[in-house]
């Protein structure tokens, strides 16, 4: 029996309350104003060479007038490692108000431009040095334009031009693709059987796809199986009813435990050979497109503690559209006629 209809009436009656308030407009996707995307990009700066071209759908960019953009800002994907800057020579940007669509755009470079592209951007870029950061990094790496592009109901599609042969180099931007977004926070609980860390699958948070508790695990020696375990869905993560989150069960024998969420739902966990799961579908509603939900699993761990409870970290979650507002076409070679789309339909995350 599909649990479908059961989300439904879970996320109408119980969870919509007050959605995320409405992120800056020169955030593309907006929501990654305080999300991070849920993929990343290597190129076009790990090869420092090729050719991509970037559209972007008008609506993403806010204001039901007209739109000026002075310059493109990206940011780091957010991640353990540090990137080293250098310095990219006879670069070219265009940026052009088209009538082209995502759902148009070609895989031949040259049938995506049209007459009125301005190159905004020629000669010398300098690719910053990216440090690790806590939370989300900031947007510090700016490709100024020369001059401002004006946009009134028209797409934005920007070309660059990286001349040259690749030098592979380890430089990852935040891009999002199709799916919803993720946060996580508290931590998981010491358990007898090993370690287990909680991640959820955004890319699949979507309408008619699935929410994921998805459960690695390095097993103790001699334990191959896990214990009777339930991923709950919460309707919030500030109180339970009348008692304020997040609730710490050490006073009851269970250290290193928290309650972090309001739970509604408890489903079943399946424990695997190294993971375990459990997994909801998300009825095929556009309505349900920025609902925020919550995630966290309650392990009966008899051996743990005096409690017998163990739980894990928490995620919160966004439901996202099924692509997203962009394409983002790409060539190691900046002279090929043709180009390749990610697989996941990721876009670079942007600020204007």
């Amino acid at each position: 029996m599909s649990l479908a209809p059961l989300l439904s009436s879970v996320l109408s009656v119980s969870l919509l309350g007050p959605l995320l308030a409405a992120q800056a407009a020169t955030v593309v996707p907006a929501p990654c104003a305080t999300y991070e995307g849920n993929s990343d990009l290597t190129e076009p700066f790990s090869w420092g060479a090729g050719r991509f071209q970037l559209l972007l759908d008008r609506a993403a960019l806010g204001g039901a007038g007209t739109v000026t953009v002075p310059a493109v800002e990206l940011r780091r994907q957010p991640d353990v490692y540090a990137y080293k800057g250098f310095k990219l020579t006879n670069v070219e940007l265009w940026a052009e108000a088209t009538a082209l669509t995502v759902a148009g755009m070609s895989t031949t470079f040259a049938s995506n431009r049209g007459t009125t592209g301005v190159k905004v951007l020629a000669g010398d870029l300098v690719v910053p040095d990216q440090p690790v950061v806590p939370g989300l990094p900031p947007f510090n790496f700016k490709l100024p334009f020369a001059k401002p592009i004006t946009l009134a109901r028209q797409n934005l599609l920007l070309d660059l031009i990286l001349p040259g042969a690749i030098v592979a180099r380890s430089y990852a931007l935040d891009a999002h693709g199709q799916g919803g977004w993720v946060g996580y926070f508290g931590s998981d609980g010491p358990m007898s059987i090993g370690t287990a860390t909680l991640w959820t699958r955004p890319e699949l948070c979507q309408p008619g796809g699935t929410l994921h508790w998805d459960i690695q695990v390095q097993w103790a020696p001699g334990q191959f199986l896990g214990p009777a375990s339930f991923a709950m869905l919460g309707s919030s993560r500030t109180t339970w009813g009348p008692v304020p989150l997040p609730v710490d069960l050490a006073p009851f024998g269970a250290k290193g435990s928290k309650l972090e969420i309001a739970p509604e739902l408890y489903l079943p966990v399946i424990w695997g050979a190294v993971n375990a799961f459990s997994w909801l579908p998300i009825p095929d509603d556009k309505s349900l497109l920025d609902v925020v939900v919550w995630g966290q699993v309650l392990y009966l761990d008899q051996k743990a503690n005096p409690f017998g409870i163990v739980t894990s970290r928490a995620f919160e979650t966004r439901v996202g559209p099924k692509q997203a507002p962009g394409a983002f076409l790409m060539a190691s070679d900046s002279t090929a006629a043709t180009g390749r789309f990610p697989v996941m339909g990721q876009i670079p995350v942007l600020r204007f």
